[in-house]
């Protein structure tokens, strides 16, 4: 029995794909967050009243930055290796701390 969750689904699925795909300018990542949404909506559907689009489309939008934030955007390769530091400049620069120590406890 699913309370015409279905019938909704049937209705409204490719407009909201189209309203994820302007959240994520990618049809495949749309339609995965749309999927996730409804997922969460059908086990929410009894407590929903009335029109159910403000609430699938809060959950894709909430979908889409959970995913978005969870997103590795670390390290990106490169040709050729950054230069790597001289162990000459921690010498010098612990020893330019300690200076400074000393001079700031007088």
């Amino acid at each position: 029995m699913d309370d015409g969750f279905a019938e909704y689904v049937a209705h409204r699925q490719l407009r909201l794909c189209r309203m994820a795909y302007l959240l994520t300018r990618d049809w495949g990542t749309a339609e995965d967050v749309v999927q996730t949404a409804l997922a969460r909506a059908w086990l929410a559907w009894r407590r929903i009243e009335g029109n159910p689009d403000p609430y699938v489309y809060r959950i894709i939008v909430n979908t889409h930055t959970s995913w978005w934030r969870r997103r590795w955007r670390g390290e990106v390769p490169a040709e050729t290796l950054p230069e790597t530091a001289d162990p000459r400049d921690a010498a010098a620069e612990v020893d330019d701390q300690a200076a400074l120590w000393s001079a700031s406890g007088r």
